[in-house]
């Protein structure tokens, strides 16, 4: 094994590990306090399903990069396919809960006296397990047209020990990549950006309003509950148009030539659900605080 190959493996490890161990924390917790308690908030279960989200597109992503580095005569067309398939499922499912969380973050915090707000304010609890199910009809679907969706690329031949292997490589069809990547996949990061103006807008007016109260109170919880939405929204807006964006660039074959460039991007990919969770983690307190004590426990031991 030559040493781009190690150096390539340790690093498709790393964020394996780094992906599944952040977002498995994120699961524990909840569960944790869901069996000591026997209620399982609606805050909770999103995070529970989007951490699994994570995951799975953390596998998806890292053992298909693994089967192209390393065991790329046992990649053949039929288990290409498999990986094509299930990635948009995943994806796209993810990119939901996100903005699903969003919404969340935005209706429990933001002070609107618009009679839909105030509906949704009150419902949204309700509702999450609703969101969630209701997400897996259209993840499903955008998977289901991939098999006849399909371009052939170029072929190429694999030879190994046992065989000698020629098989096409595929890409995504333009028509599939405008109707879902381009249509489909920006609706997520519009509920978000909108979750993000909502939060910006209720900051605002709560800052003015408390500019009018004696300062003592200028920085109150709610305040503070407000801050940190807002840092955690921008947060996974940010780090969505960074997947977005790198997701179109490398389905679109736009990055096929640009060897650095596409391993640059493949990088951003591999740790995006490593950098979900964290953000996760930071901007939620139970599981910051959670975090915390494991940290300390371990730097005792």
């Amino acid at each position: 094994m030559s040493a781009d190959q190690i150096f390539l493996l340790f690093h498709l490890v790393m964020s394996l590990f780094m992906g599944i161990a952040t977002n498995v924390f994120i699961i524990t917790v909840p569960c944790v306090a869901w069996a000591g308690n026997g209620h399982l908030a609606s805050r909770d279960l999103l995070l529970l399903a989007h951490a699994a989200s994570n995951i799975a597109l953390q596998c998806s992503m890292s053992l298909e990069q693994m089967f192209v580095s390393f065991w790329r005569e046992v990649y053949t067309p039929g288990f290409q396919i498999y990986f094509f398939t299930i990635f948009p499922a995943f994806a796209f499912y993810n990119l939901l809960t996100t903005s699903w969380l969003c919404v969340f973050y935005c209706a429990k915090i933001a002070n609107f006296s618009q009679p839909l707000f105030m509906r949704l304010k009150l419902r949204i609890s309700g509702m999450v397990p609703w969101l969630l199910l209701g997400s897996l009809l259209p993840s499903v679907g955008v998977s289901v047209p991939v098999p006849w969706a399909l371009d052939k690329i170029n072929e190429e031949n694999v030879t190994s020990a046992q065989c000698n292997l020629t098989f096409w490589s595929y890409n995504y069809s333009l028509v599939y990549q405008i109707s879902t990547e381009g249509v489909l996949f920006c609706f997520p990061l519009i509920v978000t950006v909108t979750s993000a103006g909502l939060i910006l807008a209720s900051l605002y007016r709560h800052t003015r309003r408390m500019q009018r109260t004696p300062s003592g109170f200028s920085q109150g919880p709610s305040v503070e509950a407000h801050k940190r939405a807002a840092r955690t929204i921008f947060s996974l807006l940010i780090l969505n148009l960074c997947f977005h964006i790198t997701l179109l660039l490398m389905v679109s074959g736009v990055l096929r030539c640009e060897m650095v460039l596409l391993d640059i991007f493949e990088t951003l990919l591999l740790f995006y659900p490593t950098m979900h969770g964290i953000t996760l983690i930071l901007g939620n307190p139970k599981l910051k605080g959670a975090a915390a004590r494991v940290l300390c426990f371990r730097r005792h031991v």
